[in-house]
């Protein structure tokens, strides 16, 4: 794939025939913006005509205890305690929220079904209603926000030490309604599922829920270093460089090679007429020769 300099420089030297320099009509960051907004219309048209997205448009987000909701300098400093990875990030629950040292119905826990739902537990591992918990992260915006078509796949691996990751689990993606309602499906109320919020303040908010935040071995015992997860998301960004892990321009741009034509030709035929039928400013001078008046010879 092609990277966002690449694209940008290839749709500027089209419309410039090659010729460019630093006073043309429109800037490269111009162009990379136009590059995001046309290529998140690309996908945005395949989803709502239910064709398939590439798998190359898709990215793999950054995600790092920075991007948990739940930031307070106390749960930081227990996850500090208890995580030896900023990518490892623990359940915020009753039983975690208790012992940080905070209200179980603190922050990000408020009003969530899954902290006092008797259904989740399982008898037979002495489980708790307080033992589960939710995982919230602040992420970019999606092509879509507002249903699931914006995720592709996302996956949470348990950490049980510094060295070894196991329990990978696959989390089914559900909208906003389906989160909400899930409890009363017999099949899949107690399992973790994922979905996705717009916040009033604008945040987009991934929500994981009924993740198992401590084990436990008898009643009335549990361990007390609590369970922590890496969390796997594939996701559809509206702009692909907000992606944490994007660092410089020159990376692949995730954008497949079969869609970069459709991509020129709705940037050069919407966006950049206006400036290919203007007065081009051929000299680096930084000054508008274009209003200078050439002297005629006489005849």
């Amino acid at each position: 794939m092609a990277t966002l300099n690449e694209l940008a420089y290839n749709i500027k030297n089209i419309a410039y025939g090659g010729n460019t320099n630093t006073e043309q009509n429109v800037s490269t960051q111009q162009i990379k913006f136009w590059i995001h907004y046309y290529r998140a219309q690309i996908i945005g048209e395949l989803i709502a005509d239910g064709r398939g997205v590439p798998i190359d448009c898709y990215q793999i987000l950054g995600i790092t205890q920075e991007d948990d909701h739940q930031k307070d300098t106390v749960w930081s400093t227990y996850h500090d305690t208890y995580t030896t990875s900023p990518s490892y990030i623990i359940p915020f629950s009753g039983r975690t929220a208790d012992d940080a040292g905070l209200n179980k119905f603190h922050g990000v826990v408020a009003g969530a079904k899954d902290v006092n739902a008797l259904d989740l537990t399982h008898s037979y591992f002495f489980e708790e209603p307080n033992d589960y918990g939710i995982i919230r992260l602040r992420i970019p915006h999606l092509v879509t926000n507002n249903s699931k078509h914006g995720l592709g796949r996302i996956s949470v691996v348990s950490v049980e030490d510094s060295e070894t990751r196991r329990g990978s689990t696959n989390v089914s993606i559900v909208t906003r309604d389906e989160a909400t309602f899930k409890q009363h499906n017999r099949f899949t109320h107690s399992t973790p599922t994922a979905s996705m919020s717009i916040y009033s303040s604008g945040q987009c908010i991934l929500q994981i829920d009924n993740l198992l935040s401590v084990n436990r071995g008898t009643v009335g015992s549990y361990d007390s270093t609590p369970k922590s997860y890496a969390i796997v998301v594939s996701a559809l960004l509206k702009n692909p460089t907000e992606n944490n892990s994007w660092t410089n321009d020159d990376l692949e741009y995730p954008l497949p090679q079969e869609m970069v034509s459709d991509l020129n030709r709705r940037i050069l035929g919407a966006e950049m007429q206006a400036s290919l039928t203007s007065i081009n400013d051929p000299i680096t001078d930084n000054a508008d020769t274009t209003k200078n008046v050439q002297p005629q010879a006489q005849r």
